[in-house]
């Protein structure tokens, strides 16, 4: 048996303690995998001993060095992948040119219950190039954004009614999920989202008010009384996103005059998220 399984979860999670040493822990998706070469050659890459993968939420060891199979079968040229196979408790590796598709529940990539954890080409003289190991390519599932009015020359003057607030400058948007003052998150999960708005053109005891909107309809409201000519409102909140149609908007109202301003100072107004879990 090359490799057996060696944890499951206990009250929903993993004890990382063993080896978390040996290991560069990335989200939960972690692969703490060694190969015997990663540059190129004629003779494919094979698992060194001790290695250890998470599959499905529980985690195995590689007791002996694992030579994948498959590989002598697959034509070239052809991108082939490596992968690994539960059966029971036990597990191998094989190589496939059946493609994976990215799971962000399991957070990686998987093929039924195959995870995948080796992406190579194999050229028309049976010699590999690594295309990448699959810690590189998971951390799509974690999208995080930071949009700001861009300084002191952005305000949003004139705000009358209910208004949505303007977004022209990104500081950073890591899986463009931010556009035309809306995010609009690819990956499922819950997301924590911050946002901070700064006021002018206001006096003693106005009522500010300031709206999350999901999907074109408002689902949190803050209310803040107004002390001095300018005021601050701020809101964090966790929200869920289905990962496809799911997007969010701000608006704000000063509900006890026709118009107000709205800073664009970028430390005082801004508004900004990331993904915190499935």
């Amino acid at each position: 048996m090359a490799g057996e399984l060696v944890q499951t979860p206990t009250n929903g999670a993993l004890d990382w303690s063993d080896f978390v040493a040996q290991m560069e822990r990335v989200k939960k998706g972690t692969i703490p995998l060694e190969f015997t070469t990663l540059t190129a050659g004629s003779t494919a890459p094979k698992i060194i001993a001790g290695s250890w993968v998470e599959v499905n939420g529980n985690m195995y060891r590689f007791n002996s060095q694992e030579t994948a199979t498959g590989w002598s079968g697959i034509g070239s040229p052809a991108l082939v992948y490596m992968k690994v196979v539960v059966a029971g408790t036990s597990i191998t590796a094989e190589f496939t040119t059946s493609a994976p598709t990215y799971s962000d529940l399991k957070q990686g990539w998987y093929n039924g219950n195959d995870r995948y954890i080796l992406w190579l080409y194999k050229d028309s003289g049976d010699n590999y190039t690594l295309m990448k190991t699959e810690p590189e390519i998971t951390r799509k599932g974690w999208p995080s954004f930071h949009v700001t009015k861009g300084g002191p020359g952005g305000p949003q003057n004139n705000i009358t009614g209910t208004q949505k607030i303007t977004w022209p400058v990104e500081i950073f948007d890591t899986n463009n999920n931010f556009a035309s003052n809306k995010f609009t998150p690819t990956v499922e999960g819950k997301y924590l989202l911050t946002l901070a708005l700064r006021w002018s053109g206001i006096t003693d005891g106005d009522i500010l008010e300031m709206y999350l909107y999901k999907n074109g309809s408002e689902i949190l409201t803050h209310i803040e009384k107004a002390g001095t000519l300018y005021a601050n409102t701020r809101l964090t909140v966790i929200v869920d996103a289905n990962g496809s149609t799911d997007y969010f908007e701000i608006f704000a109202l000063n509900n006890s005059r026709d118009t107000s301003d709205i800073y664009g100072n970028t430390e005082l107004t801004y508004w900004m998220g990331s993904r915190i879990a499935t």
